[in-house]
């Protein structure tokens, strides 16, 4: 799926001075990744920015470029993010600034990017530049992971109000009737939102950033590889790193190494998804078919669960997997003498269910009993190739269709991966 900034974005927000700046309010959809850009500086002093929500939402910083060096001044550039995976409604977002210090120290822009298509699990790559030197370009590479991804930065050029340019490659984000770059003449700082003119096609390096109209020395870039959803794979296992006696471990490893393999334990793929529209019928037989009926997902990170075949969940992460299928048969005066079953099976390369692809089921005797009805549930551990893909199915011997309540505590079909191996 493309990555592709809905219309609820809102517009930049800049201005001048120290304060806290918050954007208007927006209504961003289910299902889509928040990106904050912001920027800060000049400062006499190192520059910081936390970033809330009106809420109450939990952010992840990608990447931040300020300033470590002495000198006069410091500027601030800083990637953030968080999605979301249900609507929350109208919301603002505000970033709270720290470190400015200085006579006329000031300018600030924040710029929220509302993407559909983005993977709910970001571990791309991020790229960062200080100017240390006098230059008209404030650009860097940055080596892109996965087919389909957009990269987004923000740079600030802490010494002069001034003109930015786009360099080749880069275009700037739509203001959305905000205006960007913002040249600050009262804070002498220059901001811009940036992001790549074309999703990735071949991974790998590019060039990124902006050209300054007068030299600076004193510019900070960043830039964050935003995934797409869907994809081989979109949640990229973490390899283990072995270090070495010695070793100088830097901001760009420690982030790669620990926060990203951290982040992918937090949150492994995982799908889960019900029946919420009509209730669903199941005929009396032998199954012939998967059950094609799931409508609703209640979570559904790295894509695995589409509308589109609603019968399969489909592994764009190697690993194995923990499936589960959980049904419950109203309650039927045929139950007596009658068996239900669920099962599940295992495919791979768009082929055809087939129950001869079973990877195990499960069986129950019927009961009137309370009139309760009956319960039907496995749980199953399963290696999956990317491609691969699971189906559930059901079926009974009372005679008669029975029917299957629609509501999630009466049908879940689900996946999670455990392990990589």
């Amino acid at each position: 799926m493309a990555i592709l900034e809905d219309a609820s974005t809102p517009a930049v927000a800049t201005g001048t001075g120290q304060a806290a700046i918050t954007t208007a309010s927006f209504s961003p959809p289910a299902n889509s990744l928040l990106v904050v850009l912001v920027g800060a500086g000049w400062s006499g002093s190192q520059l910081g920015a936390a970033i809330s929500d009106s809420v109450s939402g939990a952010w992840t910083p990608a990447v931040m470029a300020n300033d470590l060096t002495s000198r006069a001044a410091y500027g601030y550039a800083a990637v953030f993010f968080r999605y979301l995976s249900s609507a929350p409604g109208a919301m603002t977002v505000t970033a709270t600034y720290s470190g400015f210090s200085g006579a006329g120290a000031g300018g600030r822009l924040l710029a929220v990017r509302v993407l559909t298509g983005a993977a709910s699990v970001q571990n791309g790559a991020t790229a960062k530049r200080t100017l240390n030197a006098y230059t008209n370009s404030l650009t860097t590479s940055i080596t892109t992971t996965t087919a389909g991804s957009v990269v987004y930065g923000i740079a600030d050029d802490a010494r002069s109000a001034e003109t930015m340019a786009a360099s080749s490659g880069t275009s700037f984000c739509s203001a959305n009737g905000g205006t960007n770059p913002f040249p600050s003449s009262n804070d002498t700082v220059t901001l811009a939102a940036i992001k790549s003119v074309q999703a990735t096609g071949s991974p790998g390096s590019l060039s990124l950033g902006v050209s300054l109209s007068a030299a600076s020395d004193q510019g900070e870039l960043a830039l964050f590889e935003v995934l797409p959803s869907g994809g081989t794979p979109v949640s990229k296992v973490p390899v283990p790193r072995t270090w070495t006696t010695g070793e100088v471990v830097t901001d760009t490893e420690m982030n790669t190494e620990v926060r990203n393999a951290v982040s992918f334990l937090l949150s492994p793929p995982r799908a889960v998804v019900t029946v919420l529209g009509a209730p669903f019928n199941v005929p009396t037989g032998n199954a012939t078919g998967p059950i094609t009926a799931w409508d609703t997902q209640i979570s559904n990170s790295d894509t695995m669960w589409s509308p589109s075949k609603p019968s399969r969940l489909t592994a764009n992460t190697p690993g194995r997997y923990q499936l589960t299928i959980y049904i419950h048969f109203q309650y039927s005066s045929a139950a007596t003498t009658a068996n239900f079953h669920v099962g599940l099976a295992l495919n791979s390369n768009g082929a055809a269910w087939s129950s001869a692809n079973q990877l195990e089921e499960d069986a129950r005797p019927g009961t009137t009993s309370g009139r309760l009805g009956t319960s039907c549930s496995l749980t199953f551990e399963q290696f999956l190739n990317t491609g691969d893909y699971v189906e559930a199915y059901a079926f009974h011997n009372t005679g008669n269709t029975e029917s299957i309540p629609n509501t999630q505590f009466s049908c879940q079909f689900s996946a999670l991966w455990v392990s990589s191996q």
